[in-house]
């Protein structure tokens, strides 16, 4: 149970990590481009508003989030698919050999491993 709400929480947070670092580029990749415009000789003071935090960017990390959350909690499953009974490779009463099997018991058909 822990495991999966580990590896759910790495799915959730790995992408915003992911998100965060490619904004973090795109952010620096710009700044690069307007530092090297050509400086302007008058000195602009007016007041810029605050701007918030970029919506889009918050919808695209919620939504890869809890994509890989729900895929990795998908995929994530111990039950077994069949219930097989396994017989180890052995010598029988005549002394031949005989190789390792899985019997199923839904449909009586052996198998080797």
């Amino acid at each position: 149970m822990i495991r999966y709400l580990l590896f759910s929480l790495l799915g959730f947070l790995g992408s915003a990590l992911v998100l965060l670092i490619v904004r973090t580029m795109w952010y620096n990749f710009r700044s690069n481009l307007l530092r090297r415009k050509a400086h302007p000789d008058v000195i602009d003071v007016t007041p810029i508003p605050h701007k918030h935090s970029n919506r889009l960017y918050i919808i695209a990390w919620l939504l890869l989030g809890l994509g890989a959350s729900a895929y990795i909690m998908n995929h994530m499953d111990d039950t077994t698919r069949t219930k097989a009974t396994y017989i180890p490779a052995h010598i029988d009463a005549e002394g031949n050999f005989v190789p390792a099997q899985q019997i199923n018991p839904n449909n009586e058909e052996k198998t080797a491993p």
